[in-house]
């Protein structure tokens, strides 16, 4: 199998063959990735066409790149963005800051993380988000939770669990693409 250097100066060329073999290494995980991040696989099918129509129809540029990896999952990133309205993620940005580790990934902006987690957040199920936020953002203990919305604690810690898990699958999946 041919390296990813060796592919990207051949793409960069117009090798047709090289832009498949890249298509074939990363469509899946760029649509598993955004399929993650929207909750549509449809939406998530059709940006990734779009990521690669544009990655096909830029080319030339290819050979500058250095890490196709890193380079698609920001295009990818830039793609989410575009589907929200900036003003609602703004509006919530400086809310997740709970959310991160409090190390440092590596070539990740701790910014574009807490992006992807808050449209992340915004995509779940109406009560696990509202369990969430109760939780990590206003931080409201569990027995509260469960008091104010007439449910039992137990509710209240397995939808915590839940968009925990979540959430760490898409900080790992995010982290595959590094």
């Amino acid at each position: 199998m041919e390296d990813e250097r060796t592919l990207l100066e051949k793409l960069a060329r117009g090798d047709r063959a090289s832009f498949d073999a890249l298509y074939m290494r990363y469509a899946a995980k760029t649509e598993e990735f955004l399929c993650r991040m929207l909750k549509n696989r449809a939406e998530a099918e059709d940006i990734t066409h779009d990521l690669f129509l544009k990655i096909w129809q830029n080319r030339s540029t290819m050979a500058g790149v250095t890490a196709f990896g890193s380079y698609l999952f920001r295009m990818a990133r830039n793609a989410v963005y575009d589907r929200f309205d900036s003003r609602a993620v703004r509006t919530n940005f400086a809310r997740q800051t709970n959310l991160l580790p409090e190390y440092e990934l590596p070539d990740v902006d701790n910014r574009d993380l807490l992006l992807l987690i808050q449209l992340a957040v915004e995509k779940m199920p109406g009560q696990r988000q509202r369990i969430f936020r109760m939780s990590r953002e206003e931080g409201i203990a569990n027995d509260e939770i469960a008091r104010r919305l007439g449910i039992s604690t137990r509710t209240v810690e397995n939808q915590i669990s839940r968009a925990l898990s979540e959430l760490r699958k898409l900080v790992t999946l995010i982290l595959f693409f590094f």
